[in-house]
């Protein structure tokens, strides 16, 4: 059962764009966009590529976990990356992860594969102590789809499944939307 139900939210994520694609009066769809055959030329849409490439791999990996291995009581060598990640990198860790799927795919640059699929084995190992918000769980839910989609990161599949469950069992599944949630 459980299979079923993570398998149908796997699917849905995938899927959400096509589901949508239905034919309109305008005679448009909506389509996935999957990154391969992107070539970018000498500019400055490359130069952008290139100059957030360098930023995404440099910033350090032990930076990037330093938070999640406090959380789990694991050795946590790095140092906090300040901002919205003063604690932890959990509000975008998902995000940098489909940014280097998404970036790989494009490029087939295997030093972002390699960068996104360290992050991620890492990461899984404080998910003892995981504590995920409806926001993380959909940021980090989708680079790890994104993982296996666009870098086909196998080892993503046991990862969603874990999020997922936990997400069933811990987030709030009703919303009223006349008051305001404090984070």
């Amino acid at each position: 059962m459980k299979t079923k139900i993570l398998l149908c939210a796997f699917v849905v994520c995938i899927t959400a764009a096509t589901l949508l694609a239905q034919k309109t009066k305008e005679s448009h769809y909506i389509e996935p966009f999957n990154y391969g055959g992107v070539s970018l030329l000498d500019g400055m849409f490359k130069n952008q590529y290139t100059q957030t490439r360098d930023y995404y791999l440099n910033i350090s990996n032990d930076d990037i976990l330093k938070g999640f291995r406090q959380q789990a009581g694991l050795p946590a060598p790095g140092k906090h990356m300040g901002g919205w990640c003063s604690k932890s990198s959990e509000v975008v860790f998902g995000q940098l992860l489909s940014g280097m799927a998404r970036m790989y795919r494009a490029t087939g640059d295997e030093a972002m594969r390699e960068k996104a699929v360290l992050l991620m084995r890492e990461w899984s190992k404080t998910l003892s102590s995981m504590k995920l918000g409806h926001y993380s769980y959909d940021k980090n839910l989708c680079g790890l789809i994104d993982l296996y989609e666009y870098a086909d990161v196998k080892e993503a599949i046991p990862l969603i499944e874990k999020i997922t469950e936990y997400a069933i069992e811990n987030l709030g599944h009703i919303r009223n939307p006349g008051v305001i949630h404090r984070f």
